[in-house]
């Protein structure tokens, strides 16, 4: 193919999208509902009015395509960019291979991150580098044996695959066969990953800064105040009609370039939780709350943004609605339900059907994952997803949600929740029928990344890491410690911080560098401050939440920050740890703005913004090891270290985990000379 209707999107151009043009069946790569499906559809979500599309010349056209569906250019570049994924992430599709394990004959060892080739390249300079040359060499006949394995029937990997071959009947001295072996993988690595630094238009979220907030907290005023700027005329109360211009900047000017708004939709009234208006996860539509501002004010503001480069993530909240949401309404066989009243009532919601009769839906409903105990949300009813009519009409609504307001990414609430192995935990026996053999999340992501390239999908994730990476997100979760293929372990950035153990943030740094060099799987997204957690004064106690906020919020990669953490404010839920809770009308009190905490939060803020210009606002973390062998020292750190080319210098952040003082004595990464 050739000309402009055949070029491939690319990181640059990822928001300008061919049009399409007639669709044929097999250009829609997700499997279509039936026709009354798409009229439930649009009777549950109405579509907006051509007369409320921005034009041709807006940036709406400019960042999604105007018109719905998929076209063969980006279904074969979404397969094309999926599949070096894999080989790069987990090897050959349908193969389980465990991540490589480099023994060294001193007894040492070292276990790549992942089951791929990045995995393979990232941890074998790192064991050479640690044990030598020779180590490695020793190595030379396995190395063949697993690079044929994570390669076999693999058609991308068979040129690789005879390379291989070549370099090992070659005859020559086996130090010779090695350095050549070595050269050949990381060469053939290097051309698929530059390769999907072309086809993903998404990798910008490997570099965002988020700013949530909750809308139904956030106090405009006093944001202002706390900020700097004077006070504003003329505000309506809503959200998105008052959140302009001037606020975007300050945020700009605190290294912010997202905004990730929560609670936008319109929730439930049915078993609502306490008195503020319900949990923002208890939702009716994927619609906009009138209560934050119409659709064209929530256009508004969010083009506004992003003229001022800011980008847009909304939470999408896809495995439950509210007990009275429109779907309901209109099929309430897309739920997990029975028709006859169970012996035991609990966990049901009774609801008749003016048309289909009487309904037992269940609540929406959550294993702890130690004790194996179900509870329920009663304020919301849990949807089946082994019907394609389910996963279509969600699909289709979040999709909607993506085109009419322009969105940059979307944040899936649960997403761990709605792997297969999870549904069949919580709802085996009690769906239609078995789960299809995809993952809905699989569909999700094919759907969104076929129709906006651009569009990142970050998942809330605290398990499963590796089937989460598989169903192709862009970003994880960074809080858990997690399970990986092989039994070994993604460890959690913030579970790490919380330790306050110099070992166990170490080894979150090394498992972040990787992350952050990889592109085959999703990198982590880490916070300070977070709707589901208490304040970060209060979770990182004493002294230690000053270490903490210099190491989480100086932390290059995608990182979130709840609005009102920069004022130490809190107004925890009885019921849990939520540092703002969702029971009780709350206002965030922007005084704390005051306090030494509270200004140094400010302060490292701003100084992440100064790195960004220094650096370029593409940065990656690099561990910092000990000058001596010893993992026994009290201080962690890591490097600032930007992709670009032409900037040399880097930047080295060092804490101090230890109440006393403690001298660093830190191998430069560069030049391996000991540094004090």
């Amino acid at each position: 193919m050739q000309g402009s209707t055949a070029r491939l999107v690319t990181e640059a151009d990822a928001r300008l999208h061919p049009k399409n043009g007639s669709l044929t069946v097999e250009e829609r790569v997700a499997r279509a509902a039936a026709v009354r499906l798409a009229e439930l559809h649009k009777r549950a979500l109405p579509s907006l009015p051509e007369s409320e599309h921005r034009g041709e010349d807006g940036i709406a056209s400019a960042k999604v395509s105007p018109i719905p569906g998929l076209n063969r250019l980006r279904c074969t570049q979404f397969f094309r960019t999926k599949a070096i994924r894999r080989l790069l992430r987990d090897g050959c599709e349908n193969q389980v291979v465990k991540p490589f394990v480099f023994h060294a004959p001193s007894g040492g060892s070292v276990v790549a991150e992942n089951s791929g080739l990045e995995g393979f390249v990232h941890a074998q300079r790192r064991f050479q580098d640690r044990f030598g040359a020779p180590a490695s060499e020793r190595l030379f006949e396995h190395y063949v044996k697993y690079l044929e394995h994570v390669l076999g029937g693999e058609p991308m990997g068979c040129s690789l695959v005879s390379q291989v071959k070549e370099v090992q009947s070659s005859g020559v001295p086996l130090q010779e066969r090695h350095s050549r072996l070595i050269e050949v993988v990381r060469s053939n690595t290097e051309q698929w990953r530059s390769k999907l630094k072309e086809l993903d238009g998404a990798l910008w979220s490997r570099h965002l800064r988020a700013y949530q907030i909750f809308p139904r907290t956030f106090n405009v005023e006093g944001f202002r105040e706390a900020y700097g700027l004077p006070p504003a005329e003329g505000r309506s109360g809503k959200f998105f009609a008052d959140f302009g211009g001037q606020e975007v900047e300050a945020l700009r000017s605190h290294s912010f370039s997202a905004l990730r708004p929560m609670g936008v939709f319109p929730i439930g009234s049915v078993n609502a939780k306490g008195t503020a208006g319900g949990s923002p996860y208890s939702i009716i539509a994927h619609d906009v709350d009138a209560a934050h501002g119409s659709r064209q004010e929530v256009r508004d503001s969010l083009e506004r943004a992003y003229v001022s480069g800011m980008l847009t993530i909304f939470e999408v909240v896809p495995n439950h609605t509210a007990c009275d949401a429109r779907l309901l309404q209109l099929d309430p066989t897309l739920y997990v339900h029975t028709r006859t009243q169970p012996e035991d009532p609990e966990g049901y919601h009774h609801f008749r059907h003016p048309e289909l009769g009487e309904f037992w839906i269940r609540y929406g409903g959550f294993r702890d994952l130690g004790t194996g105990m179900r509870s329920f949300w009663k304020d919301t009813l849990q949807l089946d997803f082994s019907r394609q009519e389910t996963r279509e009409v969600v699909i289709s609504e979040i999709c909607d949600l993506i085109r009419h307001f322009s969105l940059d990414g979307i944040r899936v609430d649960s997403a761990y929740q709605l792997l297969n192995w999870y549904l069949n935990k919580n709802w085996a026996g009690e769906m239609a029928r078995e789960l299809p053999q995809q993952e809905f999340l699989e569909e999700l992501v094919m759907r969104v990344k076929t129709e906006f390239p651009h569009v990142a999908i970050l998942a809330e994730a605290f398990t499963h890491f590796d089937q989460l990476s598989q169903c192709g997100f862009d970003l994880l979760y960074g809080i858990s410690t997690m399970d990986r293929n092989g039994g070994y372990k993604h460890v959690g950035w913030h579970e790490a911080l919380k330790s306050g153990k110099a070992d166990t943030i170490r080894s979150a740094i090394e498992r972040a560098e990787f992350l952050s060099w990889q592109l085959g799987g999703p990198d982590i997204v880490t916070f300070f401050g977070h709707q589901d957690f208490p304040s970060p004064q209060r979770e990182f106690a004493g002294d230690w939440k000053w270490g903490a906020a210099v190491l989480a919020i100086l932390r290059p990669g995608a990182f979130s920050f709840y609005a009102g953490t920069e004022a130490c404010f809190e107004a925890p839920c009885r019921e849990d740890n939520k540092v703002i809770t969702f029971n009780e009308p709350v206002s965030i009190d922007w005084s704390g703005s005051a306090t030494d905490f509270a200004g140094f939060q400010r302060y490292l803020l701003r100084v992440a913004g100064q790195v960004q210009e220094a650096l370029g606002e593409r940065t990656r973390i690099e561990c910092l090891d000990p000058a001596s062998s010893s993992k026994d020292e009290p201080w962690v750190g890591y490097v600032v270290r930007s992709t670009l080319p032409d900037v040399s210098w880097k930047l080295a952040v060092i804490v101090n985990t230890s109440p006393l003082p403690a001298t660093a004595h830190v191998r430069d990464p560069d030049t391996g000379v000991s540094v004090v």
